[in-house]
């Protein structure tokens, strides 16, 4: 027998969230971000865009709870998130930044959790699309069927 242990996903979500955004802006502001060689940013960058969409894709609770909302809020704060990424990214290119955008906190934040949580939107976005394209091949109008003429004999 299987016990399951009730989660709320919603609240795992907000704390999950509020933690790592937390933990980035923390970091950046103190500037951990600026200490690191490039090589460890640039790994620390990948598994952070690479966690969230794997994440997404991963927890079955996550993706139910993600189809129960309107698309035009997914949309909402996908196109929010991608305004904040370009206002980073028109923040260092001002500042006329070389390749060390995390010296700056804007560039730091912006990297290790707008991006992949925009990522993990975008996914979410075309996961959605991809499925409702599939079911939509799977549902085709009976006038394409071929029992829906009678044969000619």
């Amino acid at each position: 027998m299987q016990s399951r242990v009730p989660e709320n996903t919603v609240l795992v979500l907000i704390v999950t969230l509020a933690l790592w955004g937390g933990a980035a802006a923390l970091a950046a502001f103190e500037g951990v971000f600026a200490k690191q060689s490039s090589a460890t940013l640039i790994a620390a960058a990948l598994f952070a865009l690479l966690y969230a969409p794997a994440t997404y894709f991963l927890d079955k609770r996550l993706r139910a709870w993600v189809a129960s909302i309107a698309a035009a809020h997914l949309w909402a704060a996908a196109l929010a998130l991608d305004a904040l990424l370009g206002a980073a990214a028109l923040d260092l290119a001002v500042a006329q930044a070389s390749f060390a955008p995390l010296a700056r906190p804007a560039g730091a934040i912006a990297i290790f959790f707008f991006a992949p949580v925009a990522l993990a939107l975008h996914a979410a976005l075309l996961d959605r699309a991809v499925r409702a394209r599939s079911l939509g091949r799977l549902k085709r109008p009976a006038a394409r069927s071929p029992g829906a003429r009678p044969a000619a004999t």
